[in-house]
């Protein structure tokens, strides 16, 4: 029984869902509303959405995940075909909860932007597998698209949404920065199947200058545009988080240990957590006054 459970955790939960979640209830606080049935329901299609996403990309990862001894107990438990139905069933249940509860077109794009996204990464072109366009697919997802489920559940105007651009490009660029690191522990394996990342690539230690510049970019971008008046300067709070990365980048680059690789991944992720975190504090505090 532990066995199966692991085995169905490994298949259907992704990690990244500590970052997609909270990236769809930032959305739905940018768009005003505080019906709290309204956010469960963000909530349920962004976790559906991801989930899906999650199961079609083990699927394509089959082969490499064992070569690189990862979701072992997910291998053990299920063959790769039964990932298509799971995959299958995923999409039925969120597309019929969009029925049942009379979702607007906003969000049902939305919704479609982000299961067409997952499904291009991992199958088909494979985005996954191309220079820079498999972080700029996870970062417009995970950032942007996730903030428009969010948005679109509590709100169907898009001249409001669209004037958060600013903070929701900041959320681009530090996402397409971050999940570079996901790379660093599998080169091995990702160069023995041809994939094309930047470490395997250019090599670890350009890899490392590339992905700060990135992340400084998104930072710089986040100062300038609260110069410019578009965001409340509350928001360079979020500074912290780039000391964060530094520190991430700076592990990653002294050391050629593929578990601490594998824990600043981790930690990636959990920066990009902080991010969202920082910024539905901000939300709570200057925009619904609490």
């Amino acid at each position: 029984m532990t066995g199966l459970i692991e085995g169905l955790k490994e298949a259907f939960i992704p990690a990244i869902l500590i970052v997609v979640v909270p990236t769809a209830v930032l959305g739905f606080l940018l768009s005003g509303s505080d019906n709290l049935a309204l956010l469960a329901e963000a909530v349920i299609l962004i976790v559906l959405a991801d989930v899906s996403a999650n199961v079609i990309n083990n699927y394509a990862d089959w082969h490499i995940d064992v070569f690189n001894e990862k979701r072992n107990a997910m291998h053990s438990v299920f063959e790769r075909q039964h990932l298509l139905f799971m995959y299958g069933a995923l999409l039925l249940v969120l597309y019929s909860v969009m029925l049942i509860i009379g979702a607007n077109l906003y969000l049902i794009s939305s919704v479609t932007i982000f299961v067409i996204l997952g499904m291009l990464y991992s199958v088909g072109t494979k985005l996954k597998d191309r220079v820079f366009l498999n972080y700029l697919t996870i970062a417009i997802a995970y950032a942007a698209v996730s903030a428009s489920v969010g948005f679109f559940s509590g709100n169907g105007n898009v001249s409001a949404f669209l004037r958060w651009s600013p903070l929701l490009l900041f959320l681009v660029f530090v996402d397409l920065g971050y999940s570079m690191t996901k790379d660093y522990s599998d080169i091995v394996g990702d160069r023995k199947h041809n994939k094309k990342t930047f470490p395997v690539m250019f090599g670890k230690g350009k890899t490392v200058k590339i992905q700060l510049a990135f992340i400084t970019l998104a930072y710089a971008f986040l100062v300038a545009a609260v110069l410019e008046g578009l965001l409340n300067p509350l928001f360079l709070i979020l500074l912290v988080s780039y000391a964060f990365a530094i520190y991430i980048v700076i592990m990653v680059h002294v050391t050629e240990d593929k578990d601490v690789h594998e824990r600043m991944h981790f930690n990636s992720q959990r920066n990009g957590l902080l991010v969202r975190l920082i910024i539905i504090v901000i939300l709570l505090a200057v925009y619904f006054n609490l």
